[in-house]
């Protein structure tokens, strides 16, 4: 089964929302580049990175 694309944000440890992306792969590859020290914080208890669909809250 094929995951449809879906317009997605990166939202960094701050809160700050960058984006948007064409999919999850393009989002992930920007934050890796962009905070090489951190890692996806699911959580988001501040010590990462985490991506969300383009206006989810």
């Amino acid at each position: 089964m094929k995951i449809p694309n879906l317009l997605c944000e990166v939202v960094d440890h701050r809160g700050g929302v960058h984006g948007p992306f064409k999919n999850l792969e393009r989002a992930a590859a920007f934050a890796r580049s962009r905070w090489p020290d951190q890692e996806q914080d699911e959580d988001r208890t501040g010590k990462g990175w985490d991506i969300q669909i383009v206006g989810a809250r």
